[in-house]
């Protein structure tokens, strides 16, 4: 299937220009993981901060997202990492909830 380039050119597309293109959405998709995991993570510190359990809901989710970027990006060294914060995170949740 011919890509029409500026300047009036054809080019075939070519299986490499494909693979980029989709490289690059999945890098996209990831990009704005990073920001709402950025977002999240002063959220959460706030909340905690205020003494909020809310705070431990929210750095909860967020070990979720950063583990999804590490399983995308396959730096799986994320992931056993914030499985073990979540696990922290839950208990943390459990223990201000009773008090």
């Amino acid at each position: 299937m011919p890509i029409e380039f500026s300047g009036g050119t054809e080019r075939e597309e070519s299986p490499e220009l494909a693979i980029g293109v989709h490289e690059h959405l999945r890098t996209t998709d990831v990009l704005r993981l990073d920001y709402l995991s950025c977002v999240l993570t002063i959220l959460s510190t706030v909340l905690i901060g205020r003494r909020l359990w809310q705070g431990w809901v929210i750095a909860g989710v967020n070990s979720v997202i950063i583990c999804v970027i590490g399983v995308r990006t396959a730096q799986l060294g994320f992931v056993p990492a914030n499985a073990f914060c979540i696990a922290l995170y839950a208990y943390n949740l459990v223990s201000w909830r009773r008090n």
